[in-house]
């Protein structure tokens, strides 16, 4: 039996659809879409999105009830065709807007998290509502993330997607409507999802400090940012942490703590996955692409390249130069 999903009345309230049977479905001036839900327990509810929006249609966290006993864990389509740009605004700070591909987050503060779908695209994307008490029964599983989620305090964090992740998601999108048994096995998957979300989050290597700090801050996600689009050496440590209003020692403990990565590893695999691109277009030499990134030379470069690719800058430029 599947119980009624109250929330899908609030997105109902936003797309103006036909909500019947916990089946949400509209086609309007808005977009075209349909929102289904599943409750096979009442610990947990499954929402599965599929939409394409016609026109702006910024959507603030705020629209959900404030009586919602649930905290959401967000799981997006792991293809790069689709993405769902979210604004995340804490402490009535400035917004940030952190793109999100092929990821899972979860938060406890609604009211600091927008979404913000891009224009005839379509996106799908899962999420896997936890019951506060469930929520915080499956977190005291393991010891590390007792110590990261406080009950008390406001937190975000972002997974990337592996494989066990991926998988999972693509089998909740192949269960029908159709079938008698699709609760149920929403649920299984659902539960799945939110136990790999959880377990790759306890296997983080956190560092001691780390505990001192809340799972939420503008200025990493202000970081991520800045270390999308800027390559020079110049983007030390020191210098990001004071355009952040860090200290160097705290965003890279933040850094860590919400993303599961090092600033060094996400500048060094930014700059790879630019100078890949660089390597197919216009006339640099490998040297030049190397130096232009950032990378002190073209060895450097081309042992950077390789380790994470397994192949060097000219050898993945004659394979797909044409």
């Amino acid at each position: 039996m599947n119980k009624d999903v109250d929330i899908l009345k609030e997105w109902n309230n936003l797309f103006k659809g036909d909500l019947k049977e916990n089946v949400l479905t509209f086609d309007n001036e808005i977009g075209i879409g349909k929102i289904e839900g599943f409750c096979h327990d009442e610990r947990v509810e499954i929402l599965r999105f599929n939409l394409e929006m016609h026109q702006e249609f910024p959507i603030k966290g705020d629209f959900f009830e404030k009586t919602d006993t649930y905290i959401p864990i967000f799981f997006k389509e792991p293809d790069f065709n689709t993405q769902i740009d979210l604004a995340h605004r804490i402490e009535n700070s400035e917004e940030v807007k952190q793109l999100v591909e092929n990821g899972a987050f979860s938060t406890n503060s609604k009211d600091s998290l927008n979404f913000d779908f891009y224009i005839n695209k379509p996106v799908k994307f899962i999420s896997v509502r936890l019951r506060n008490d469930y929520y915080q029964e499956l977190i005291n599983e393991s010891e590390t993330l007792k110590k990261l989620f406080s009950p008390n305090a406001p937190f975000y964090v972002f997974e990337e997607f592996n494989a066990l992740l991926g998988s999972a998601f693509l089998r909740a999108f192949a269960i029908k409507q159709s079938s008698s048994y699709k609760v149920v096995l929403m649920h299984s998957v659902g539960i799945h999802l939110a136990a790999e979300f959880f377990d790759k989050l306890s296997q983080r290597e956190f560092l001691a400090e780390e505990n001192k700090y809340p799972l939420s801050t503008k200025s990493v996600f202000q970081a991520r940012a800045i270390l999308t689009t800027r390559w020079d050496k110049e983007l030390t440590i020191d210098v990001l942490a004071r355009e952040c209003g860090l200290s160097a020692s705290r965003l890279r403990t933040l850094y860590k703590q919400v993303f599961g990565i090092t600033i060094h590893q996400f500048h060094n695999d930014v700059k790879l996955d630019v100078g890949r691109t660089m390597l197919l277009e216009g006339d640099k030499t490998i040297s030049m692409i190397g130096v232009e990134l950032g990378f002190s030379s073209a060895s450097h470069f081309t042992t950077a390249f390789k380790k994470k690719y397994d192949i060097t800058p000219k050898e993945y430029q004659n394979k797909n130069k044409k």
